[in-house]
């Protein structure tokens, strides 16, 4: 395990920042060749780990210490299709913002700026980020992933232990008397 020193929101913070900043990093350089553009340039990899990384770190950060504490409580508490698309709009302003930083840091030649075409791609990671986060919140750890990867198609037995609990008032509800 990386980082064993740092507490478990950082480690995760950590490990979500080093993954962007590489699949940043690869992106960039990929969109440099495409445009006929010098591979390794810092407007390419360098442009690509900051931007993951500063986006990564944010994301993950606003995730642990905002969204699933007290503060987050009122936004958990929307419907469903609300919940995803203001999740959607933050996620989109904090992306938005990690694009401009990197533009601004390592700024290419002959470019204008954020395109319609980097927005429109980034609000449709936004969507489908927060959109998979809170099924996967909903359904259960790995829940929605195992479904898609078909291990729910074919069945398998599997050992499961329940427990049923009865507390004494811990309905709330008065016991009624039969007659």
């Amino acid at each position: 395990m990386p980082f064993p020193h740092l507490p478990a929101p950082f480690r995760l913070i950590v490990r979500f920042t080093v993954i962007a900043a590489v699949v940043g990093a690869a992106y960039s350089e990929s969109h440099v060749a495409e445009n006929g553009g010098r591979w390794f340039a810092p407007d390419g990899l360098a442009r690509g780990a900051l931007t993951g990384a500063v986006i990564a770190s944010m994301l993950t950060s606003l995730q642990v210490f905002v969204l699933t504490r007290p503060f987050g409580a009122p936004l958990r508490r929307t419907p469903f299709l609300v919940h995803v698309a203001v999740k959607t709009g933050i996620y989109l302003i904090f992306i938005l913002f990690g694009l401009a930083l990197g533009a601004w840091t390592f700024p290419a030649p002959n470019e204008s700026g954020i395109t319609r075409q980097d927005v429109l791609f980034s609000l449709a990671i936004s969507f489908v980020f927060a959109f998979m986060y809170e099924i996967n919140s909903l359904l259960g750890q790995n829940a929605l992933t195992n479904f898609i990867t078909g291990r729910y198609h074919k069945p398998r037995l599997e050992s499961r232990a329940f427990l049923f609990l009865d507390m004494e008032g811990s309905t709330g509800l008065e016991p009624r008397a039969c007659a």
